[in-house]
């Protein structure tokens, strides 16, 4: 009885191990979906690409 109960106990350690690793999982993948939806946009043509940048930033950028 002592074996089964050793496995028992080496079980629930294991899903529960699991169960955070799910977790952790599933919080990154909400995050990176997020992170894609703030920094990402579809234009008319389906096409997913970055938004435009403001005008003043480019010319900053361009002119030094």
């Amino acid at each position: 009885m002592q074996v089964l109960a050793y496995l028992q106990r080496a079980l629930r350690i294991v899903e529960h191990f699991a169960d955070g690793q799910i977790k952790s999982i599933q919080l990154g993948a909400m995050g990176l979906s997020k992170l894609v939806q703030r920094n990402f946009h579809e234009g008319d043509d389906g096409v997913v690409r970055p938004p435009p940048r403001p005008v003043a930033a480019l010319q900053a950028r361009w002119m030094g």
